[in-house]
């Protein structure tokens, strides 16, 4: 078996592994494609795991011991033609929990040889904006680069794709308006006073107003002062026209120990989100990245 095949573990109970082994029969190389044999023979050789070479990083001979303590899952490595073989075979047949267990596998799948997000964004430029708009807030400090990596971000949006971008100025007035002089983004501004606290209200108007433009997703730019939390609440009051997939919060690394020492919203930013977003990292150096 080739060691080099990139593998990922799928866990299935024992009627699911034993309904994808029926799948995959016992057959010679006859006349028959070999290499989809081979693959046959591979597949069944990981969801049997009679051997230690296929079950290297699962809990196979384990699954024994623990079914007495009340579980009876299985873990299984499976490769890309694996799993495309299963889907096929699974899909063509009228078996038991073929669709519970084609769920699982295109998840797999996915897992083993994700979409570039671009191929994404072009599939969804294809589709209508949705009813429920997907929001992604954006946070960090003052000075972080939030809307550089915005700005980045919209340069290479594809045709058809649109964007509305909420930003929560700090100060008397908007300095970014004239970046986003682009057809495919709507921006508003919410100036003098955070979102999360002075301007709190705002917020469910703006997204109101901003959902009616049609986008296919919204960015939430908060102030370097907002919360995180009280923002996510805000908008999860208007969830029957938009919702949050997610918070990103974007990292000053080179200023980050220094402004970590008497900000305490610093500290709640890096902690609550979804992804950390490691900016001006050639100016910091590998030492404090590491720390």
């Amino acid at each position: 078996m080739d060691g080099s095949v990139r593998r990922a573990a799928i866990s299935l109970a024992p009627i699911e592994r034993e309904r994808l082994l029926k799948l995959v029969p016992l057959a010679p190389c006859g006349d028959s494609d070999c290499a989809t044999d081979a693959t046959v023979s591979s597949a069944r050789d990981r969801l049997e795991g009679k051997s230690l070479a296929t079950t290297a990083g699962t809990n196979f001979g384990r699954d024994k011991h623990e079914a007495a303590l009340g579980s009876t899952v299985t873990s299984v490595q499976l490769s890309i033609a694996e799993v495309d073989l299963l889907r096929a075979r699974l899909a063509a047949s009228e078996l038991p929990l073929r669709d519970s267990l084609g769920a699982k596998l295109e998840l797999l799948r996915e897992a083993l040889a994700p979409q570039s997000p671009l191929l994404v964004l072009k599939a969804l430029a294809a589709c209508e904006p949705p009813s429920i708009v997907p929001v992604t807030v954006l946070t960090g400090c003052l000075g972080a680069g939030k809307t550089t990596v915005i700005r980045s971000l919209l340069r290479g949006l594809p045709a058809g794709y649109t964007c509305a971008w909420l930003k929560n100025e700090y100060g008397d007035a908007g300095v970014d308006s004239m970046v986003a002089r682009d057809d495919r983004v709507a921006v508003k501004e919410i100036v003098n006073g955070c979102l999360c606290c002075t301007r709190v209200g705002e917020l469910a108007d703006a997204l109101k107003a901003l959902h009616e433009l049609g986008p296919h997703r919204i960015l939430v730019e908060a102030s370097g002062s907002a919360m995180p939390g009280p923002l996510v609440w805000e908008i999860e009051k208007v969830s029957e026209i938009v919702r949050v997939d997610g918070v990103v919060t974007v990292v000053d690394c080179a200023n980050f120990a220094r402004i970590t020492n008497f900000s305490r919203t610093a500290k709640l930013q890096a902690k609550c989100t979804d992804l950390l977003l490691l900016n001006k990292v050639e100016l910091a150096g590998e030492e404090i990245i590491e720390r």
